[in-house]
């Protein structure tokens, strides 16, 4: 039957258990890329330029985009890409080799000493180039660190009990360390502190100072120096004595400044065997102890109190009588 306007209305879709004749499956092909141009493509704007967008299922990772900006006074500019989605990928960690202690070290090798050519190390024979050192023959790849693996042919080397050391790891483990840095000496003058109370200390040379002040103890030599830690030096007229003092090294004057007991009235250290007065809850020295009326030093160490000051014995007289 034709309709009155001669238009027939769309027919709807057919059903064919349950499903849409029009409902698709899910395509598989890959997505074709589109360009897209901005409309004000001709204004001054620095973002305009064409964009390649590729867009795809979003149940899978992201596709990138690759934007072209406009040009920037004449200047092109770099494309970039961008990738959205996770950050998470393969992770490839790259370590050093690994170090072993003294303890997980191998014994020593038992092939030395032997004749031909043999191996010092594997005790294979060898064959090709060979590597003479700790009075042994080795194959290039048999002549190691044994603590770190690296290959000793061409590097400076150490033997220590009958085991080869890089020169790293040999100072590392056996040269002395500086008492003040804690890293090892190594082809360095240092100073060799041997004390009845600290026991015996190696420092540099150049960090053998005062703790309190930093100053250098002593001067710039071309030998090694070893001291008794009394403080007393005899080996060049420009070093500087020293105290040791809870733990550390003190010069004489900020010892005596921090060790020594300070007058109260000038504040100055007060040393060993000079004349002063411990009175009134401190120490004095002779000439600052003074009768608080006259300021005349005291005859002898009596003294009148009063209202926690010290007055000599005519002033003390005279205040009385004025008080009568």
């Amino acid at each position: 039957m034709r309709p009155p306007n001669g238009i027939f209305p769309p027919r709807s879709p057919h059903t064919n258990g349950g499903m849409s004749a029009q409902q698709q499956l899910p395509s598989s092909r890959p997505t074709i890329p589109k360009i897209s141009f901005p409309a004000n493509a001709d204004s001054d704007s620095e973002d305009d330029g064409p964009v390649i967008v590729i867009s795809g299922s979003t149940n899978g990772p992201a596709a990138p985009q690759i934007a072209i900006n406009g040009h920037d006074g004449g200047v092109p500019q770099i494309p970039t890409i961008s990738i959205d989605g996770s950050d998470s990928g393969p992770q490839i960690a790259v370590s050093g080799p690994t170090k072993r202690s003294l303890a997980d070290l191998p014994p020593p090798p038992a092939i030395k000493g032997k004749g031909g050519l043999v191996c010092g190390g594997c005790g294979g024979p060898i064959i090709g180039r060979i590597v003479s050192a700790m009075g042994a023959r080795w194959h290039p790849g048999c002549f190691r660190c044994c603590i770190c693996d690296e290959l000793l042919e061409n590097l400076s080397s150490y033997e220590h009990e009958g085991r080869p050391f890089c020169h790293l790891d040999y100072h590392e483990k056996f040269a002395p360390r500086c008492y003040h840095c804690q890293t090892a000496i190594v082809d360095e003058l240092f100073i060799t502190l041997d004390d009845a109370e600290l026991g015996k200390r190696t420092y540099h040379q150049q960090h053998f100072f005062c703790a309190e002040c930093g100053d250098p103890f002593l001067a710039p030599a071309s030998t090694n120096r070893s001291y008794t830690g009394d403080g007393v030096f005899k080996a060049d007229e420009d070093d500087v004595g020293f105290t040791v003092y809870r733990g550390h090294p003190y010069c004489e004057p900020c010892h005596v400044r921090l060790r020594m007991p300070k007058c109260k009235r000038c504040n100055k250290s007060i040393r060993d065997g000079m004349q002063a007065v411990e009175a009134l809850g401190g120490k004095w020295c002779w000439e600052c102890f003074t009768c608080a009326n006259c300021d005349r030093p005291f005859d002898n160490p009596s003294f009148f109190l009063r209202d926690d000051k010290p007055f000599c014995e005519p002033c003390f007289s005279i205040m009385i009588k004025n008080e009568i």
